[in-house]
């Protein structure tokens, strides 16, 4: 369980991330790895073994990826994934030499669902009622493409440079 340790004053800005989710005909997002339902802002990652996620001692807190390629090619491989976004990670954060990133929480900025992708990867397409339920729900933006480069899918936009 997590404990209410001080965040220091370098850990409360924000890093600018991409990861993927699986999109649940509900609308929500689940994680493709951990069973855990997010929400547009304010997730907290919570661990079991460790006191303050996330810990270079663990594999706990919320990751992402620094390229939106990368996470693009992980919802390529991942049978788990269906849609990829972008997210703001902050809080106590952990750099991997492969440059994943963890942190303690995460807000979602803007989702994209790239058709074309799970067709070629036998995924199921999802429906435009699944997008739209999902955009209700969290309330950011979430867009449809059948299909996209990086550089036109909506995460893509919201980049930092």
């Amino acid at each position: 369980m997590s404990t209410n340790a001080p965040v220091k004053r370098e850990e409360l800005s924000a890093i600018f991330g991409y990861r993927t989710w699986h999109l649940e005909p509900t609308g929500m997002l689940r994680s493709p790895v951990m069973q855990h339902l997010w929400t547009t802002r304010g997730n907290v990652a919570d661990c079991a073994s460790c006191a303050n996620p996330p810990s270079r001692e663990c594999v706990c807190g919320f990751y992402a990826l620094p390229q939106f390629t990368s996470a693009l090619d992980w919802l390529r491989e991942n049978t788990r994934s269906n849609c990829v976004g972008a997210v703001l990670l902050y809080g106590r954060r952990y750099v991997h030499e492969d440059e994943v990133m963890r942190s303690q929480f995460c807000d979602i900025v803007a989702v994209a669902v790239i058709q074309s992708i799970l067709v070629k990867y036998g995924k199921p397409m999802l429906t435009e009622s699944s997008v739209h339920r999902m955009r209700e729900l969290l309330g950011i933006n979430v867009e449809l493409f059948e299909e996209a480069t990086p550089t036109e899918a909506v995460c893509g936009s919201v980049s930092p440079q």
